[in-house]
């Protein structure tokens, strides 16, 4: 499929504005992701993550508050027999071994994208409310550019420390 038709990904937008959006613009954008998480959620199905390159704003005369939300190589669904699935971890996914074990995990997980994971992703567990954080990292990378995290990807469990950090810091 040929994106370059139907608009512009939103990483590449960020990396035109100097890496940041201003407030209006991604709490606009923001509200658009939720919408689109809402209709994806209507189906009965999560993405399990979500980041800017995954992005793609439609650039067609008339679409200009149109986004997509692409590659849902990782979506599952919620539901199973028409009753929610319990909210467990998944110890199958629990990084509980080596980094480099981790890292085998994230790349088939989360495509090796720490840091568009949950919380709970690290844990192993998916679910809708988690997309709604997933959500706010991407919203604050649109914002800052930088998110704690990021100075130590490479340890999953200061990434993982981070998000809870900042997470106790807004509740």
């Amino acid at each position: 499929m040929s994106t370059d038709t139907i608009g512009e990904y939103l990483l590449k937008v960020l990396d035109r504005q100097g890496k940041t959006l201003c407030l209006k613009t991604a709490f606009s954008l923001g509200m658009r992701m939720i919408s689109g998480l809402e209709y994806v959620h209507s189906y009965e199905y999560i993405l399990a993550y979500l980041k800017a390159s995954s992005l793609l704003l439609d650039l067609g005369e008339g679409n200009e508050n149109k986004i997509h939300l692409l590659d849902f190589g990782l979506a599952c669904r919620y539901t199973q027999n028409g009753k929610y699935k319990e909210y467990k971890k998944d110890l199958r996914k629990v990084h509980d071994g080596t980094i480099e074990e981790y890292k085998e995990y994230l790349r088939k997980v989360h495509d090796g994208t720490i840091e568009s994971a949950s919380r709970e992703a690290h844990i192993g567990a998916h679910a809708r409310r988690f997309e709604r954080e997933i959500l706010g990292y991407t919203l604050l990378q649109c914002l800052c550019c930088r998110l704690p995290e990021r100075e130590n990807l490479k340890n999953p469990e200061y990434v993982s420390q981070q998000k809870s950090t900042q997470m106790e810091r807004i509740t």
